[in-house]
């Protein structure tokens, strides 16, 4: 039985999905089974099979011309929507003091609306915008990211590498629970969701690195190195 890879406690197997499952309707053509296995201490949810994948298999097989497909709001709801939410929230008197980096920035239509608004914002993707940035910044987002990671607490790691000492960085992904089984709308092979951070699974890395993080206990994240910081940025 597969190891937890965030706690590397005891799993669970949950179920298998086709590869090409999704929950927009795109036939299935490739019906792959692929395994999903939930920790039993911290209720981390992952593929396996995936998991072991190179880079370079997951841009074949997943991030590739038809990834849109099984993910419309890629380009359109997602980046919208969070322009919106980072608009409304981010308290006016810090934007011009803002540097901020969307890690995970996918086709990059985010960061082109705030810039256009008036944010010194700027892209990092592995697969679609791979150039590091030699800088730090004092706000980071990763929304919809960390799911797709093969190990959560390095794509952290890696974060917080981006962030200054009293940085804030926001975090969107769903969190799996106890109960989470395999027909959770959330797993998602075709799209990419390969490793779901379990309820439990925040507090464990944030110890281990630590920094704070403070959740909605949903899907909503913030971490930062010191508490006072989760206000300073965002008007939780």
């Amino acid at each position: 039985m597969s190891k937890c890879t965030v706690c590397n406690s005891d799993t669970v197997d949950i179920g298998y999905l086709p590869f090409d499952s999704n929950a927009v309707g795109v036939p299935i053509v490739d019906d792959t089974p692929i395994h999903y296995v939930r920790c039993k201490s911290c209720f981390s949810v992952s593929a396996p099979t995936m998991l072991q994948w190179s880079d370079i298999e997951l841009a074949s097989k997943v991030y590739n011309s038809e990834y849109v497909k099984y993910d419309p709001s890629y380009l359109t709801d997602r980046p919208n929507n969070y322009y919106k939410y980072l608009k409304e929230n981010v308290k006016h008197k810090y934007v011009k003091n803002i540097r901020h980096l969307d890690y995970g920035s996918g086709a990059g239509i985010m960061v082109a609306k705030l810039k256009n608004s008036g944010w010194n914002s700027k892209c990092y993707d592995p697969f679609s915008h791979n150039v590091r940035p030699t800088t730090k910044f004092n706000f980071v987002s990763a929304i919809e990211v960390i799911e797709h990671s093969k190990d959560v607490q390095a794509t952290l790691v890696d974060i917080l590498s981006f962030m200054e000492e009293d940085g804030v960085a926001l975090i969107t992904s769903h969190l799996s629970k106890e109960d989470t089984g395999i027909d959770w709308w959330y797993l998602n092979p075709r799209g990419g969701h390969i490793n779901i951070m379990g309820v439990r699974a925040l507090q464990i890395i944030a110890r281990r690195l630590d920094v704070e993080i403070f959740s909605n206990g949903i899907n909503f994240h913030i971490m930062c190195r010191k508490e006072i910081h989760k206000k300073k940025v965002l008007g939780w």
